[in-house]
């Protein structure tokens, strides 16, 4: 990963310490994480169901829109609800599953940003 924020590995999350019980070396093991949260069925329909992106947008950008719906779940997931304007990284691992499983055709990825990181009307149309 290219910052120190985004280049962490799941057993340095104390967040994660309660799945290691269960033998496995690295949260992406999970059948919660690989097979029930990242499906794509699951992600559009969350999608949908929060309302903030257009179909249109979907259709024209559906990696990239199921690519952070993936980030914000498996978020959840991990922490729980952080609520408005907290942003944690997500650990590298599940990055790289994530953006494995919803590529860019371009190989472009954005990378994460602390909130002060962004313009307030960055946010509002970033999805």
């Amino acid at each position: 990963m290219p910052t120190r924020d985004e280049s962490k590995c799941c057993q340095e999350e104390e967040a994660h310490n309660r799945h290691f019980d269960t033998g496995i070396t690295c949260i992406t093991q999970l059948a919660e994480i690989s097979d029930v949260r990242l499906k794509e069925e699951i992600l559009v329909m969350m999608v949908e169901f929060a309302g903030n992106v257009s179909d249109k947008e979907i259709l024209k950008s559906r990696n990239r829109v199921l690519r952070k719906a993936a980030y914000r779940e498996s978020t959840v997931f991990i922490h729980g609800h952080l609520g408005p304007k907290k942003r944690i990284p997500v650990s590298s691992c599940v990055v790289n599953l994530i953006r494995k499983r919803f590529p860019d055709p371009d190989g472009q990825y954005i990378g994460f940003y602390w909130e002060q990181d962004y313009e307030a009307s960055e946010m509002a149309v970033n999805v």
